[in-house]
C-alpha cells in the first residue's frame, strides 16, 4: 500500500507542518506548549503518562498550533521517549486520510466518486474499466489484498499501477467485498494526479 502517500494525503488544503518550526515553547525535540490552552491540555496528557499513555498530540485552534508534543515513550525495552516527532507506523488509520481527501476533491468538484478510474488513468485493461472510485473506497473493485512482497517494499507510482493493472480481477467490480491494499493505492494517485499535489517520492505496496 501506499502508506506515506495514503498518510499525507491528508495535508490536501491543510498546512505542512515541519518538525524544526515547532521548536518552541517546549523543551522535547519539536515540541510546542503555547497559551492556557496548551498548557490545560499538556498537563492532561503528562497526567495520562502516568497511566501508561504513549503517544503524540498535535492541536491547532483557529490555524494556531496551541500543543505539538510527544508522551510517554516510543520504544519501551530501550526507554527511548515519545516525541513530537517520532516516526510512528499508523498503518491502515491511513485510508480514512485518503478517503477523507477524496471526498475533500469532490466537495471542490474537482472528481466524483461514481467516475470509473478510466478518467484518471490514460491506459486501463478492458476487465477493470468498470471500477468507480466508489468500488475503490468501500473494497468492492474485484481488486487482490496486495501487489507486493513485503510491508515496506518501496515502489513508483507507475509501478504500483502497473502491478495492480496487470493482475486479473477476483470477480466483477461491484460484486463483492475484498479488502484491498491496492484499491487505496489508486486512491491515493488519483489524489495526487487530481489536486496536482505530490504527496510521496515513493510508495509502499501494502499497508
Amino acid at each position: 500500500m501506499i502508506r506515506a502517500l495514503i498518510f499525507t494525503s491528508v495535508l490536501l488544503g491543510l498546512s505542512v507542518i515541519a518538525g524544526p518550526a515547532l521548536a518552541q515553547g517546549g523543551k522535547a525535540p519539536g515540541a510546542v506548549v503555547k497559551g492556557e490552552l496548551g498548557a490545560r491540555l499538556d498537563d492532561y496528557m503528562t497526567r495520562l503518562e502516568g497511566f501508561g499513555f504513549s503517544g503524540t498530540l498535535l492541536v491547532a485552534k483557529d490555524g494556531d498550533i496551541v500543543l505539538s508534543k510527544g508522551y510517554g515513550v516510543a520504544d519501551k525495552s530501550r526507554g527511548t521517549p515519545m516525541t513530537a516527532e517520532t516516526v510512528i507506523s499508523i498503518g491502515s488509520i491511513t485510508k480514512q486520510f485518503t478517503a477523507a481527501a477524496i471526498l475533500k476533491l469532490e466537495m471542490q468538484g474537482k472528481l466524483n466518486v461514481d467516475d470509473p478510474i478510466t478518467k484518471y488513468f490514460p491506459i486501463v485493461p478492458p476487465d477493470k474499466a468498470g471500477i468507480t472510485l466508489h468500488h475503490l473506497l468501500t473494497h468492492t473493485a474485484g481488486l487482490d489484498e496486495d501487489y507486493g512482497g513485503t510491508d515496506y517494499e518501496e515502489v513508483s507510482r507507475d509501478e504500483i499501477l502497473k502491478r495492480v493493472f496487470s493482475r486479473p480481477l477476483k470477480w466483477e467490480p461491484g460484486k463483492r467485498h475484498l479488502y484491498s491494499n491496492a484499491g487505496y493505492s489508486l486512491l491515493g494517485a488519483i489524489v495526487e494526479i487530481v489536486s496536482g499535489q505530490t504527496t510521496s517520492d515513493t510508495f509502499t505496496t501494502t499497508c
